[in-house]
């Protein structure tokens, strides 16, 4: 991996484990720590997006089909992402909007691993397939191997489970308005992807589309 990339991946570490304590509170931080839990969850969540941004090293913005628009719905995934990491332990440390029931954390870390690993298996599937946005690459090919056997869109399924659990990890009664944001983004830019791929590969998508789940597994 090239030296850039690298670094660009570290400081990503390091910005979301910065946010996340600067939330709690900076002079705080073995309070952030007494919670297994939470102990847990910040290096594992580290280790996932690294492991997804190490896979997606390749990754193209464009390519030879690409829908306008998609840098305004990423931004905006931005806007809620980021003070999302600040919010979620500045709350939970003060009450502020929390659930006080514990085992509510550990479910939440058991949600949110298993999303965070489908979101990575899912990268690693698609290889040099996968785009930032929604694009047909040159010599793009309709992977249907793996994961992508049974969910078309995983990437977004994981993160449908890793965001509400990050959020139960704290406790928090944003898990609830969080899930309705990104169940109506994985529809919507999932029906985007499709529109295109449609386009591209036509009746082998439709009979991949036959056998399989568009996000959900035996829901939707």
């Amino acid at each position: 991996m090239p030296a850039r990339k690298l670094i660009g991946i570290l400081l990503s570490a390091l910005v979301i484990v910065a946010l996340m304590l600067f939330g709690w509170g900076i002079r705080d931080t073995a309070g952030f720590f007494a919670s297994l839990v939470r102990a847990i969850f910040l290096p594992l969540m580290v280790i996932a997006m690294a492991l997804a941004a190490t896979s997606a090293q390749n990754a193209a913005t464009t390519g030879t089909r690409t829908p306008a628009g998609q840098r305004v719905v990423l931004a905006l995934v931005q806007v809620i992402t980021i003070p999302l990491l600040v919010f979620l332990p500045y709350a939970d440390k003060r009450g502020i909007l929390v659930v006080r029931t514990e085992w509510l954390r550990w479910l939440g870390l058991v949600v949110a691993v298993a999303g965070y690993l489908i979101s990575v298996v899912a990268v690693r599937t698609l290889g040099k397939n996968y785009s930032v946005f929604v694009t047909i690459r040159e010599q793009h090919q309709l992977v249907q191997n793996g994961i992508y056997g049974v969910v078309r869109n995983p990437i977004y399924l994981g993160t449908l489970l890793s965001w509400p659990g990050a959020c139960l990890v704290f406790r928090s009664w944003l898990v609830l308005p969080v899930f309705v944001f990104f169940l109506v983004f994985a529809v919507l830019r999932g029906a985007q992807e499709e529109r295109v791929l449609r386009e591209q590969f036509n009746g082998d998508f439709e009979a991949y589309c036959r056998r399989t789940w568009r996000i959900l597994p035996y829901l939707y």
